[in-house]
């Protein structure tokens, strides 16, 4: 397990799944061994996805532009970081939903 750092707070957890990446949220705390977080909501912001023949139904040529408005929930939990686990700490909330999985 990773200890938590005073230096992490203020930063962000992201989930990194097999081609998405899912914000968790703003580290704001340290109990023992977990951090304290605020949960983060993810909204897209209005961008015309271009879609191409491919694939099972399309392929989104420009999924690599997306854009997202992040916003702190009320919701505060603690996380625990564990080796093996696709959380990593950032500077910014990170959101990427693969359209072409």
């Amino acid at each position: 397990m990773n200890k938590p750092n005073v230096s992490e707070i203020g930063k962000y957890i992201n989930l990194a799944l097999w081609s998405d990446v899912e914000p968790i949220g703003k580290i704001i705390g340290i109990n023992g061994s977990k951090y304290v977080v605020q949960r983060i909501k993810a909204a897209r912001q209005t961008k015309e996805l271009k879609w191409e023949v491919g694939g099972f139904a399309g392929h989104c040529v420009n999924q690599n532009e997306q854009e997202w408005e992040f916003e702190l929930g009320e919701q505060i939990e603690e996380i625990r970081i564990l080796k093996k686990s696709r959380m990593y700490i950032a500077n910014h909330p990170h959101k990427h939903y693969d359209y072409n999985f």
